[in-house]
């Protein structure tokens, strides 16, 4: 039996969002966390440049599942001595194999409120993604294929940073099954209230 992830995955994106709509932006300075705001004013926005494949570190946050469908957190954390910004989405594929070839399409936006989010040398933002569970699908129409890690583009960047999965991560590899929601300051744990 397989069920309808597309119904299942809008109930709980609503949950979602109203955890990562509370998550405030943290940055370092002075060696003391303080709260920030995530949205820039559009002046001082402009002023900073966007945050790159030469800015940013990328790792793998928190994981977790429900009915069906697979969040991680994509964690960017400002590598650079001075402050970048991130707005919207970031471009997410699987990838595989020693050459790096995606595997199924690349991520579907998730709708979700997004705005310019200023990271401060050490400051972290995060995109959650979710997966529709191979083992959920008819293996045929989903042809469930290994793969190594996510090929991450910031948002507005040309070149990719790479993030590996645990061994034995599957995703489908002939249908879409990935989505992503927008940056948003701080790490992103999916058990934050």
């Amino acid at each position: 039996m397989y069920i309808n992830l597309n119904i299942i995955r809008s109930h709980h994106v609503r949950g979602l969002l109203m955890v990562m709509g509370t998550v405030a932006m943290v940055a370092v300075s002075g060696g003391s966390a303080s709260a920030e705001s995530a949205a820039a004013t559009p002046e001082s926005a402009a002023a900073i440049p966007e945050c790159n494949v030469n800015t940013l570190g990328l790792s793998l946050g928190d994981q977790g599942a429900a009915l069906g469908t697979i969040f991680r957190a994509l964690r960017f954390t400002n590598i650079s001595g001075a402050s970048c910004s991130m707005t919207a989405y970031p471009g997410v594929s699987f990838v595989a194999g020693d050459d790096g070839h995606q595997v199924g399409p690349a991520a579907q936006r998730e709708a979700s409120s997004h705005g310019t989010v200023i990271l401060a040398p050490g400051a972290v933002a995060s995109a959650i993604t979710s997966q529709g569970d191979p083992s959920f699908y008819d293996p045929s129409q989903c042809q469930p294929t290994d793969v190594r890690g996510f090929r991450v583009y910031a948002p507005d960047d040309r070149l990719a940073l790479f993030v590996p999965l645990p061994a034995g991560t599957q995703a489908c590899a002939a249908i879409a099954t990935l989505g992503v929601y927008a940056v948003k300051a701080g790490p992103g744990n999916l058990g934050d209230p």
